[in-house]
């Protein structure tokens, strides 16, 4: 009677383990939780953005905006990227060191050709600091949840019915009043 209580028990403890098992959700432990992203990690995303947006902005500047919007960009968002890098680097990739380096010739190249007035090489300057920023990024999402990209505002689909577009007008450029499709 013992022994056959204790194989009653034994199975019961047994079929408990297995019955936890199945319902725990099953959870690698060679693979890291990714963690919350650093405030670096905020603002190199911010800095990709602002590239991103001197890229399409940039037909839009005209010659005497250029050599002062440019500057200004580069030394008050793109110039602490590299730093910002460095400072993610110890848990990142070997290559975001490299990285930091190239964004900060990149930088630099932005700035003179700003203060220069050279479109195309502003231009080519932008895009390569948005690329290295894309690549950096990507670096850090195998360790760190990436905050999401800032998208581009849509009134219309925010406010729906309560937009101009909404009730079939169209809005004024540079305004809040809507007119007709016509433009009266």
């Amino acid at each position: 009677f013992i022994m056959r209580a204790a194989i009653n028990v034994g199975r019961r403890v047994a079929l408990s383990r297995l019955l936890a098992l199945s319902v725990l959700p099953f959870t690698p432990r060679n693979v890291p939780a990714l963690q919350s992203p650093p405030s670096e990690l905020v603002k190199l995303a911010a800095a990709r953005g602002k590239a991103a947006d001197l890229v399409t902005d940039l037909p839009k500047l005209g010659n005497d905006e250029l050599p002062v919007y440019v500057p200004q960009l580069a030394a008050l968002t793109l110039k602490a990227t590299p730093a910002q890098l460095r400072a993610l680097s110890p848990r990142l990739d070997p290559k975001t060191i490299d990285l930091a380096a190239i964004l900060e010739e990149r930088v630099s190249k932005l700035s003179s050709a700003g203060a220069a007035r050279d479109a195309g090489t502003v231009k080519s300057e932008a895009m390569a600091i948005v690329k290295s920023l894309d690549e950096a990024l990507s670096l850090a999402s195998a360790v760190y949840a990436l905050p999401p990209q800032p998208s581009t505002f849509d009134v219309t689909s925010y406010f729906g019915p309560f937009t101009c577009e909404g009730v079939g007008l169209q809005r004024k450029p540079e305004s809040n009043e809507c007119v007709d499709k016509n433009g009266e």
